[in-house]
């Protein structure tokens, strides 16, 4: 012999005053309709009964009279040889039973709603949507109009779920979906004939701002992880359960591609100003050099000493305070010309050969940390015109 065993759904836990979005909402929902469909006699008000509409209590009995389709009420007529006055009797105890099975079914609902909206359930409720248009209302989860505009406030809190946020958020969307007899306006007022589904475009689309919404950095991650899986019908909608999944494995990834990002800015940033600085340096060495009174044409057409000629012997610096240049140096001048300067300012170098020293000092990691002094090259007694010439020719090729 077998034996049947029933497993009574539970009620749901009460809703509390304030906190509930609208995935909770929905778990409420569904597990109460769940709930109340245990009872038999609760079909009658739920949508699509008999009696789905009532009257509020505060003006009455719910219900007036019998719908025409009540099955005991169809009974009872159908009963022969019973007097009228017994017919009356019989229907007038079906509706007073009616009325109470309804009010069991509104009190129910009521005690599983927060206390501070049992009265306006209890006393004010019309219909099982009227209820939950109610505690729509009171939640701040009504998806028509304005309210739209709300899912942009639906933001990521650290420490939930990444999936429950995704379904939280698509949630928004979902419940935001035009249903039949609706009108659209901006297409010539189109009368919908049936409820609007997301299209598998917009799939696509929640999952990619969900990314965005959890961490601005993700999509361009997730583009360099799985965009290789996105190939034929394989879209980011039926790989979300596994990028969501392994979400939490992605923060020191992109912490790294962010500290990378960070540190070559800064290089690119740090070159450019130190590029700018030697390129200053030229520049105002190039300015001191025409400092030179000396008519131009003077210098043109005479011939400049051989630099093996003009070489002399290197004089060293005695101490590390004193000026000296070994371009110069090397090639030969004056004393008084490579040990005016270092070779830091010499104007012998051209702009290659700035950035070729900008190269060498970002490779070896080093930072120029105060600015070297500026040349100032004054025509001194005892200089020869070949020693002009060079400083001459020198702020021209830098041009």
């Amino acid at each position: 012999m077998s034996v049947s065993y029933v497993l009574p759904l539970k009620a749901p836990a009460p809703l509390p005053a304030s906190g509930v979005d609208i995935v909770t909402f929905k778990v409420w929902k569904n597990t109460l309709v769940a709930h109340i469909a245990q009872d038999a006699n609760h079909y009658h008000f739920m949508p699509g009964g008999r009696c789905a509409t009532w009257e509020a209590a505060e003006f009455g009995d719910r219900i007036g009279e019998l719908h025409d389709t009540d099955p005991d009420k169809v009974k009872a007529e159908n009963i022969r040889d019973q007097t009228e006055q017994a017919l009356e009797a019989e229907l007038e105890r079906l509706l007073v039973l009616r009325n109470a099975q309804l009010s069991k079914f509104v009190t129910h609902i009521a005690t599983l709603c927060h206390h501070t909206e049992n009265d306006d359930v209890t006393m004010s409720s019309t219909s099982l949507d009227w209820i939950f248009e109610y505690l729509r209302k009171h939640y701040g989860l009504m998806t028509k109009g304005a309210n739209f505009m709300n899912i942009a406030e639906h933001n990521f809190k650290v420490g939930t779920p990444h999936q429950t946020f995704y379904k939280q958020y698509r949630a928004s969307f979902v419940d935001n979906l035009r249903k039949t007899g609706d009108r659209v306006k901006f297409k010539n007022n189109l009368l919908l004939t049936e409820d609007e589904k997301l299209s598998p475009s917009f799939e696509n689309a929640i999952v990619l701002w969900s990314l965005d919404k959890i961490d601005p950095r993700l999509p361009s991650k997730v583009k360099k992880d799985y965009g290789h899986h996105m190939t034929g019908d394989s879209t980011l909608k039926d790989l979300q359960p596994t990028i969501f999944e392994n979400i939490p494995n992605m923060p020191e990834d992109l912490d790294q591609m962010q500290a990378t990002k960070a540190f070559a800015a800064q290089t690119i940033d740090e070159g450019q100003i130190t590029l700018n600085a030697l390129y200053n340096r030229t520049s105002n060495k190039t300015k001191n050099a025409r400092t030179f009174n000396k008519p131009r044409n003077s210098f043109h057409n005479q011939p400049l000493r051989s630099s093996i000629n003009m070489r002399k012997p290197v004089v060293r610096p005695t101490s590390t305070t004193d000026k000296f240049c070994r371009i110069c140096n090397l090639a030969g001048s004056d004393p008084k010309i490579y040990t005016s300067h270092e070779i830091g300012n010499c104007s012998r170098l051209t702009l290659r050969d700035m950035e070729s020293l900008r190269n060498c000092l970002l490779l070896n990691n080093l930072e120029l940390t105060e600015e070297p002094e500026e040349p100032v090259y004054t025509l001194q007694p005892g200089w020869d015109d070949a020693e002009a010439v060079h400083l001459q020719n020198t702020a021209e090729d830098s041009e």
